[in-house]
């Protein structure tokens, strides 16, 4: 059993700052865009439960819109679109201590 599950991330949020400060937090705990504001990649336990927080505590609820959600999307599905020709999965390993 694998410590990581793949995760695909969709939003929609309204303030630019905001949006930017999302993504960025998005980037930071290993996820990837696909579209512009549709993000994927594998989250552990901890990691999911940081993005829930962030989103929670950082968003406007009434105005913004965020959901994720686990997903077996895998390249070769996106391959069957336009624009994920060579487009690669990074699979998580663990974490390395710098």
């Amino acid at each position: 059993m694998s410590l990581y599950q793949r995760y695909m991330v969709c939003y929609d949020i309204v303030d630019n700052k905001a949006r930017t400060r999302f993504m960025n937090t998005l980037k930071d705990i290993g996820l990837f865009a696909i579209q512009k504001s549709v993000f994927i990649g594998e989250l552990n336990q901890a990691e999911l439960r940081s993005l829930i927080h962030y989103a929670n505590k950082n968003l406007d609820a009434a105005e913004d819109k965020v959901f994720w959600l686990p997903t077996s999307l895998d390249e070769r599905r996106l391959r069957n679109g336009i624009g994920y020709k060579n487009f690669t999965f990074v699979t998580a390993t663990g974490h390395e201590t710098l």
